[in-house]
């Protein structure tokens, strides 16, 4: 085991990385997708330990009375231990204790289905979900007061709900997206909300999508140190919106709950500290900019994401969105949502422009971070975690959407016209978005793949699909603009195999045009889960065959294929930056000669 190497690694880097959790979410509306598809992902972009599993929760039924634990939520691997929630994934191993529950909240009469990673991920009735830590004022400033988590089931006075179980609660009792909202908001009232708490503030946002619309759910603790505030806000069927670690919410109604949900007394709490200005009344509250911290991190750590997934997204609307501002709440450069055809030229965003918008570095724009000297001669990307220089060095690094410290990211693909067994799908990828292939992991699976439920960062395991990803995603950058191209091949192969299995399957359940319901048989259900689970496997499969290519093709600094030995040096920008046309001359002429003369060479 591994664990036992970790103590060598710098307390000050290896802390600076770990706290360094940003996640990226995107959401679309039917009308705004191609086929219809309400969209929603997650990148989990967490640091060098964040928990990478995704595991299958089964449903559930309860007994009356009956009450559901509440566990910590440590997010590092690994994120939960013991027995009490039945899934052995979770189960004790060699040198772990059983995590003991911090409180209790009453349970259901039943829970359902769903895939679980760091947070809810996707359950049976097509209900998705993805999560991004954000900023929030500082209650403690104004005098209220600090938020203390629950140490343990006798606590009071205590806030008991973190945002990875508020969600796998939804998961858990939310058919809709709309319920999931109010399920989420409630249960964080009564029973008080905690955040992250790192650099990044101690506030959550969801985006919360169902077959049918979607929703932005912000949240933050209340000054009361044991409730909630919380906001919510239907995206418009035809629109996109981006989270990415800053509320975007602005003007809250109240009185529309067609269009807006939220804490009755968010207005009270804006009068009580002095805050009325943005937040006059439970009918015009700018939620952002009376709750929110505004931008960490740096400057366009946030609204650089924003901008960059806006604009691709919905082109026609990229020219009248700058990259730049100089304060990203105040400014209010972007807009909570974005219609993606405003021309009506027919545009319309798809799974793969998702796929697209996660895997990006700011390719062909200013900022882009294949070009320059920081991406040294093969054109990496990737900017990697502070440690000594960066001590000495101050500055940023352009935060780029796809980072090498992503553990996971996914999309979910929702679609009304299908059954929910196979209407739903999970799309997800392990380790890096430019490196990983979305595997489709549709929400009627009786069993995830053993491969995507198991492995970590400490133990080496190329059985994992987190590690044949990892492996592929590491050994890429020794020629990154070499190997994505291989890799891209890998990718788009796989994503048709995907496409070709889910259209297959599609159509054997539902062989006439139009809506269907059908549900599936147990018999189908077996089936389904056979041909998925097989198709993750071939996915493992073809990385751990990829990494062996990439280490072949590219040994040694050559591109052995198609010819072996094959020596592509370096690009000439490069060697000028770097002064090789100052490194040592040629041999001088005379001493040339003599040297032949020495050696018995006839010299012409």
């Amino acid at each position: 085991d591994n664990m036992a190497d970790l103590p060598r690694v710098s307390f000050l880097i290896f802390s600076l990385i770990a706290c360094g959790l940003a996640c990226t979410t995107l959401m679309a509306g039917r009308l705004a997708t191609k086929d219809g598809s309400v969209l929603v992902s997650h990148s989990n972009d967490g640091g060098g330990r964040t928990d990478p599993r995704l595991v299958f929760i089964p449903a559930a039924d309860h007994a009356p009375g009956s009450t559901r634990p509440i566990f910590p939520s440590p997010e590092n691997y690994p994120r939960y231990v013991g027995t009490q929630r039945g899934i052995p994934e979770y189960f004790p191993r060699a040198g772990q204790k059983a995590m003991d529950p911090i409180g209790y909240i009453p349970q259901v009469a039943h829970t359902f289905q769903y895939y679980e990673q760091t947070y809810g991920a996707i359950n049976e009735y097509q209900l998705g979900i993805g999560e991004s830590t954000c900023s929030c004022i500082d209650w403690t400033r104004l005098g209220g007061v600090p938020t203390r988590t629950c140490a343990n089931a006798s606590d009071h006075d205590c806030a008991l709900l973190s945002i990875d179980q508020l969600s796998q609660i939804a998961m858990e009792r939310a058919r809709t997206a709309r319920e999931a909202v109010l399920i989420i908001g409630q249960l964080a009232e009564e029973h008080g909300f905690y955040g992250e708490g790192s650099f990044e503030g101690s506030a959550e946002s969801l985006l919360i999508a169902d077959k049918t619309e979607g929703w932005i759910f912000h949240v933050l603790a209340h000054p009361n140190g044991v409730s909630a505030i919380w906001a919510a806000q239907r995206l418009p069927d035809s629109h996109v919106t981006v989270v990415a670690n800053m509320f975007t919410i602005r003007e809250v109604n109240l009185s529309n709950p067609a269009e807006f949900l939220g804490s009755s007394d968010m207005a009270d709490i804006a009068r009580k500290y002095n805050l009325t200005s943005s937040c006059p009344s439970a009918q015009n509250c700018d939620f952002s900019g009376t709750f929110s911290d505004g931008e960490y991190g740096h400057q366009y750590y946030s609204g650089r994401r924003m901008w960059r997934s806006l604009s691709l997204l919905s082109p026609a609307s990229a020219s009248s969105l700058s990259p730049t501002y100089k304060n990203l709440k105040a400014d209010r450069p972007y807009p909570v949502t974005l219609d993606v055809d405003p021309l009506k030229t027919g545009h319309r965003v798809t799974l793969e422009d998702f796929f697209a918008v996660h895997r990006d570095h700011y390719e062909g724009t200013e900022f882009d971070l294949t070009q320059h000297m920081a991406a040294g001669p093969f054109s990496t990307p990737n900017r990697y975690g502070p440690g000594e220089g960066e001590a000495v060095v101050k500055g940023n690094w352009e935060r780029a959407i796809s980072i090498p410290r992503i553990s996971d990211s996914q999309v979910v693909q929702a679609r009304s016209w299908l059954p929910d067994a196979i209407g739903g799908v999970l799309w997800f990828g392990p380790h890096v978005p430019h490196a990983t292939s979305y595997t489709p992991l549709p929400a009627g699976l009786q069993a995830l793949p053993d491969s995507f439920s198991r492995g970590h960062q400490a133990v080496l395991d190329r059985g994992s699909a987190y590690w044949a990803v990892r492996t592929v995603g590491t050994f890429m950058d020794l020629k990154f603009n070499y190997m994505m191209k291989d890799i891209a091949e890998a990718q788009t192969a796989l994503h048709q195999r995907a496409l070709k299995l889910l259209s297959e399957f599609q159509a054997s359940v539902c062989p006439a045009a139009g809506p269907c319901d059908k549900p599936l048989s147990k018999a189908m259900a077996a089936n389904l889960t056979a041909v998925f689970l097989d198709h993750a496997a071939a996915t493992v499969d073809v990385y751990g065959l990829l990494f062996d290519a990439l280490l072949f093709k590219y040994a040694d600094g050559f591109v052995n294929e198609p010819v072996l030995g094959t020596t592509v040096g370096y690009p000439a920008w490069w060697l000028r930056a770097v002064g090789y046309p100052n490194g040592p001359g040629p041999v001088p002429p005379a001493e040339a000669q003599s040297v032949a003369a020495g050696a018995g060479q006839v010299v012409d």
